[in-house]
């Protein structure tokens, strides 16, 4: 799902198997992909999306799931993604199988990107996946610095 202006209110990914092909020249892209991002003069928002319980393999050339939002263009209007401190409209990345074909034969990149960019506003959580390489500790948050981003409030250490 890409919006480059306007809002999703609701989007939902889930129970799916998503496999592509094994060689980078034929297999582009990530397998799941959520974008809102803003121009100079409009705003693209998400209020609340969900992507879960997902079974992803191979993509050699790009990610598992790509989550990004925002706007990189410092005199465009700020969009949302999720929404900061509401506790039901956010945008969550939970309980995903990702995984390449093989340790000779890994994903292109992260299993997960989960970003913002230049100006948003709002509340990202991303938390157990299953996937090699990224521990998760005894609460299921990843211990990468993705694993929540609020606009609202410093995050406590975990």
């Amino acid at each position: 799902m890409q919006n480059f202006n306007g809002t999703l209110s609701n989007a939902t990914v889930s129970s799916n198997t998503i496999t592509s092909p094994t060689t980078t020249a034929t297999s582009k892209g990530s397998g799941i992909r959520l974008q809102a991002l803003g121009s100079a003069s409009t705003a693209a928002n998400v209020t609340k999306a969900t992507i879960s319980s997902n079974v992803i393999s191979n993509f050699p050339s790009g990610a598992g799931i790509l989550a990004q939002g925002g706007n990189a263009n410092a005199g465009g209007p700020t969009g949302t993604f999720g929404v900061a401190g509401n506790v039901s409209n956010i945008i969550t990345i939970s309980s995903n199988q990702i995984k390449g074909q093989s340790s000779a034969n890994l994903m292109g990149t992260s299993s997960v990107i989960a970003s913002v960019v230049g100006q948003w506003a709002g509340e990202l959580r991303h938390f157990g996946q299953r996937h090699g390489r990224e521990p998760t500790d005894q609460h299921g948050w990843h211990r990468d610095p993705v694993r929540r981003q609020t606009a609202i409030r410093p995050l406590p250490s975990r």
